[in-house]
């Protein structure tokens, strides 16, 4: 049984092309970008204001003295040797065992996490990221 469309109503065929047409005509502008979450805020308030502070916002951010919360210098025990973290000037490292067990500073820009668990993000060689806990 066929339904007759509502008055006024568009059939979703016309619909779907002129929506089409409309996109052919656009001009590429280039890849998408990250706008910053001051632009999503201008719409989006109520959301903007349940995720400020809240673990999601601050799940990853650059390592600083108000990002990192383990004090400099402190360390655990880690395969065989002792990790521990290092600061020089606003820049922080990671000095943990390397490949062959000696220890291998590296830097560490970037904190995942923040309560219960903090982890460290250094960069490999082939540019990601890797979580050392």
């Amino acid at each position: 049984m066929r339904l007759a469309p509502r008055t006024g109503a568009i059939p979703a065929g016309i619909l779907v092309a002129a929506v089409l047409l409309a996109a052919c005509g656009r001009e590429e502008t280039g890849p998408a970008e990250y706008v910053g979450a001051a632009v999503c805020a201008a719409c989006h308030g109520v959301e903007t204001a349940a995720w400020v502070d809240s673990h999601h916002d601050l799940a990853m951010d650059v390592a600083t003295p108000a990002t990192v919360l383990p004090p400099v210098g402190s360390g655990l025990d880690f395969r065989g040797g002792v990790t521990r973290l290092e600061r020089d000037g606003e820049e922080y490292r990671l000095v943990t065992p390397g490949p062959d067990g000696s220890p291998v500073a590296y830097p560490m820009p970037y904190v995942f996490g923040v309560f219960p668990l903090q982890q460290f993000l250094v960069p490999l060689p082939d540019g990601s990221l890797h979580a050392h806990t």
